[in-house]
């Protein structure tokens, strides 16, 4: 999979060939954040929890194709917190 960074955030990609896919915060802020999955519709498939610090795990199950991931706090996602997920 091909991952295009999302600001203030990591994601590691899991087995591909198991289509698993783990979306972690990047580090503490002061501010809460989240990682959501979406399809090519605005559907959710995943999101991990509200954190400002520690981890937030979610496992996404995806088949091949373009996902978008971003953070959903009002104003976040508007301010760059998103990126693209392609899926081969």
């Amino acid at each position: 999979p091909t991952l295009q960074r999302a600001r203030g955030h990591r994601e590691r990609v899991g087995d591909a060939a198991q289509q698993q896919h783990v979306l972690e915060p990047e580090r503490a802020q002061p501010l809460q954040h989240d990682v959501a999955v979406a399809d090519s519709s605005g559907k959710v498939l995943g999101q991990t929890d509200l954190v400002s610090s520690g981890t937030a795990n979610a496992t996404v199950n995806l088949t091949p194709g373009t996902y978008t991931f971003y953070c959903t706090v009002p104003g976040h996602r508007e301010a760059g917190m998103q990126g693209t997920l392609t899926v081969k």
